[in-house]
């Protein structure tokens, strides 16, 4: 990556996304998604564009954020930018963010408030879902900060 900002969309846990210019480097991915980064692709995306979400946000219990296809979620801030050939980071378009969005509303897990036992029924059965899809992490030697 080089040391250019690029624009991108940073999805926070329960706020709305947003569009960022940040340095184009590992430390500003890492700083977002409060530790290690890894970049998931999915088939809805347009070409050429990726999800940057923490390595280990389901195993230190980050805040679930979207639905990621049927049986996952990511958890925790992620961001999403595009990429070139190369794999190296470049601005999202107008037309990539408003489909993004879109994309962000339609699987986004909304907080739930603790307050109510209908809530609190949800809320397990959705961390039963979580501890069913968890898996142990493998020491890959993914990128530290």
């Amino acid at each position: 990556m080089d040391n250019s900002k690029i624009r991108v969309l940073i999805k926070r846990v329960d706020k709305p996304p947003v569009v960022e210019e940040i340095n184009n480097d590992l430390k500003a991915l890492q700083q977002i998604v409060e530790g290690r980064i890894e970049m998931v692709l999915h088939p809805d995306f347009p070409q050429g564009v990726g999800l940057i979400c923490n390595e280990d946000g389901k195993y230190k219990n980050l805040a679930s954020n979207i639905f990621w296809g049927e049986h996952d979620v990511i958890c925790g801030n992620f961001v999403i930018m595009a990429h070139d050939k190369k794999g190296d980071g470049i601005s999202l378009t107008d037309k990539q963010i408003e489909e993004l969005k879109e994309f962000i509303a339609y699987n986004e897990i909304p907080s739930m408030p603790e307050d109510s036992i209908e809530d609190r029924a949800t809320l397990e059965k959705f961390q039963e879902f979580l501890q069913s899809v968890i898996k142990e992490p493998e020491n890959d030697g993914g990128l530290e900060m």
